[in-house]
């Protein structure tokens, strides 16, 4: 069964710069999370400079399988270097949740996320539309 989740849309190069950068509020307002989407595929790490909630991502490809995740720490906006967290190969998509929320809903390497706009999940957006919601499946195992 799927597991939906009302999540943050970072869509526009400037919204994905900011991210979650500097947000104090452990329950994200409500939200699950934030998802990034990128018009390509993507290769680029993502990292937590001046990010003060330690963070799981899900990287999911233009199907929606996901490549890989890492569980990701918050890095201090006074220290001038930072890691980085890479996919082990191309993503359309990176979504972020408080850290642990990646098992929580059974979202790892292999399974799929799928990502629909509307429902009644949360509050319109500031520019009037609905907030996408995420579902992700379990990976299937063969056997």
């Amino acid at each position: 069964e799927d597991v939906v989740l009302c999540v943050l849309l970072a869509e526009t190069p400037e919204q994905r710069r900011q991210g979650l950068m500097r947000v104090t509020d452990e329950a994200l307002g409500g939200y699950d999370g934030m998802l990034f989407t990128f018009p390509t595929d993507d290769e680029g790490g993502f990292w937590m400079k001046d990010t003060l909630l330690p963070l799981s991502i899900a990287y999911p490809d233009a199907e929606g399988r996901v490549v890989s995740s890492s569980v990701m720490v918050p890095w201090p906006p006074e220290t001038d270097s930072c890691p980085t967290y890479p996919p082990t190969g191309p993503y359309r998509m990176a979504l972020e949740v408080p850290q642990g929320g990646l098992d929580d809903i059974g979202l790892a390497e292999g399974s799929t996320a799928r990502v629909e706009v509307g429902g009644a999940c949360a509050p319109l957006t500031s520019a009037g539309r609905e907030p996408p919601r995420v579902r992700a499946a379990p990976a299937r195992r063969a056997g």
